[in-house]
């Protein structure tokens, strides 16, 4: 019986080490092709300067700026979340292998803590990965994005948007780098239960709502945050508006991009 509770534990330890290592490569991996694609896009920033007006060489700085201060973002959430969920796996594999503690707490702890690596890993590679928004557009990608949150937290994320929209791919991306970046603020500081996001084009343009059930904030104070100075950066372009809205209650933002200035 011995016997068979130490091979056991030397199976779950094994499995845990190799989740670990998965983990650890592909965050890696995602981390080195989102560099990558940094690299690429001041490449191209320095091949066009020269046809480039002041305003809008002014502008592309911004944009790549906000691309770095996102990596450095995901750096710091490497390093706290999915970093603290693998060192949790390995001591208690560790436990499990000196036979330290109760064994069955111990796996039990072990189980809950590979569960959080996978669900902090799963969060990560979604920012980083874009391939939806890049072959099926802002609706595949925003439906990605929902499908990310309602599993990896228990966030409720409801979303309305058209069955497509049809735009330019920059412009997408500016869009869904604004969602991404609302909620990544709603999960760390709203303690939400609710997320709604809805999409919506008129004749008028394209109106852009998110709200949350959250603790709210004063938006005087953090008007003035990287955050927010990121979203008026991507729809500057545009000649997009922001407009919040925030209490106790909940907060609201509301984004209006008029039809003539699409590009």
């Amino acid at each position: 019986m011995q016997e068979a509770t130490t091979f056991d534990n030397t199976l779950i330890l094994f499995g845990g080490t190799a989740v670990m290592l998965v983990m650890a490569i592909s965050i890696t991996f995602f981390i080195y092709a989102y560099q990558k694609k940094l690299i690429k896009k001041k490449q191209e920033l320095q091949a066009i300067r020269d046809e480039m007006t002041e305003q809008e060489l002014n502008h592309a700085y911004e944009i790549v700026k906000a691309q770095d201060d996102e990596r450095k973002e995901l750096s710091t959430e490497l390093h706290d979340s999915s970093g603290a969920a693998m060192l949790a796996v390995k001591l208690y594999a560790s436990m499990l292998k000196n036979g330290r503690g109760d064994p069955q707490t111990t796996l039990v702890n072990l189980l809950d803590s590979v569960e959080a690596a996978q669900d902090a890993n799963r969060l990560i590679s979604h920012k980083l990965n874009s391939g939806s928004l890049k072959h099926f557009g802002l609706v595949a990608a925003l439906g990605d994005l929902q499908n990310t949150i309602s599993t990896a937290s228990e966030v409720a994320f409801e979303l309305s948007t058209p069955e497509a929209i049809d735009m330019p791919t920059e412009k997408a991306i500016n869009l869904f780098r604004i969602c991404q970046e609302l909620t990544n603020n709603t999960m760390k500081h709203a303690r939400a239960k609710t997320i709604a996001l809805e999409l919506a084009v008129s004749d008028e343009g394209l109106d852009l709502v998110f709200q949350d059930d959250g603790i709210g904030f004063d938006p005087e104070v953090v008007k003035k945050g990287l955050g927010l100075k990121g979203i008026n950066t991507r729809i500057r372009p545009y000649n997009g508006k922001l407009d919040i809205t925030s209490n106790s209650e909940g907060s609201t933002f509301r984004i209006h991009i008029p039809n003539e200035q699409e590009t």
